[in-house]
């Protein structure tokens, strides 16, 4: 009798167990056993921008910013990198122009008594905006944090 080689010998049994394997792979089974679908993904988290990142980036979407407000009767509401030194303070450079928020919603504005100075009102620490920048304007969709 003659042998035949090994590969040929172990052919059909290797080309047998594949099928079933590969069958088996197919499917066609319980549902129930299907693992369960992967969870979503968690929504992308804000970037947090200092304004001078936000002004050298333009970022697409939102944003959340931090610096000092000041507000001034004559002026648009500004989000600043930094506080001037004055009474009242002033707005240091570069700024913000920020639309949308509500100057009562922001905890820790300081609104002086005097009359002489109750048209300026400002943070003496920095808080953070969420929003939608575009160029040098912040148009806010979530207060001040």
């Amino acid at each position: 009798m003659r042998k035949r080689p090994l590969n040929v010998r172990l052919g059909l049994p290797l080309l047998l167990l594949s099928i079933v394997l590969a069958a088996s792979a197919c499917g066609g089974g319980d549902p129930a056993s299907a693992p369960p679908p992967a969870p979503a993904s968690p929504p992308a988290s804000l970037v947090e921008l200092t304004i001078e990142e936000a002004l050298a980036s333009a970022p697409e979407g939102p944003v959340t910013v931090t610096g000092f407000i000041v507000a001034s009767e004559d002026q648009p509401v500004r989000l600043c990198s930094a506080l001037l030194e004055s009474y009242p303070p002033q707005c240091g450079q570069p700024a913000l122009t920020v639309e949308g928020l509500d100057l009562d919603s922001v905890d820790g504005l300081t609104r002086p008594d005097d009359p002489q100075f109750a048209h300026t009102a400002w943070t003496d620490v920095q808080v953070s905006l969420t929003g939608e920048l575009a160029g040098d304007v912040l148009a806010v969709t979530q207060g001040a944090r």
